[in-house]
């Protein structure tokens, strides 16, 4: 993992404590960008997706269907879990995977480690990457309102995409994003490298 900013260690602390202490974060909103996925899913034949940033899992715990079949088998992959402020799914990942999606994630991370960890998504994927993003001006949670100059809140999907945009030259996985904004109707997807 690359070298981390202070403000990352204090944000990755916040959450631990909210996970620990709090309902939220349940990774129920992946299935907003679900449709993505599938496609993607399909598009490139992936059979193992990462999670990056899985919150408690729900998302693919609980039956997506009426018929009690959960999410992975509908999807018809494996699936691994990562989040590090989740006890249960802290462990690093180990190798890479078709697909590695990251949901609703990268907005509790500061501004300054956007690109390390943007570049970690794509070093896992091998197939692609796929970041899904809500456009606010501020959170409704208050989790990370201590560091509120720190964090990507507010930002444009042009913003996000300069930030995600791969560095370098190194040959990796493009990575799809996709940002919305529910009180617009905005919603733009757009691959990156």
């Amino acid at each position: 993992m690359s070298e981390t900013s202070e403000n990352y260690g204090k944000a990755l602390a916040a959450t631990r404590h909210h996970h620990a202490t709090s309902r939220t974060f349940s990774g129920r909103f992946m299935v907003r960008y679900l449709n993505d996925i599938r496609q993607l899913i399909n598009e490139t034949g992936s059979k193992t997706v990462l999670d990056y940033g899985c919150g408690k899992g729900e998302q693919w715990d609980n039956p997506a269907y009426g018929d009690g079949r959960l999410l992975a088998d509908v999807l018809k992959v494996k699936v691994t879990m990562y989040d590090p402020g989740v006890p249960a799914f802290d462990a690093e990942p180990e190798g890479q995977f078709d697909l590695v999606v990251c949901t609703q994630v990268l907005g509790c991370i500061p501004s300054e480690d956007i690109a390390w960890v943007a570049h970690r998504l794509r070093s896992f994927a091998r197939k692609a990457a796929y970041v899904g993003e809500r456009l606010a001006d501020t959170p409704k949670k208050k989790l990370h309102a201590h560091m509120l100059g720190s964090m990507p809140y507010g930002w444009t999907h042009d913003e996000w995409a300069h930030a995600l945009r791969p560095r370098g030259g190194a040959r990796l996985a493009p990575l799809w994003l996709r940002t919305n904004d529910r009180r617009t109707k905005f919603s733009k997807m757009e691959r990156l490298g």
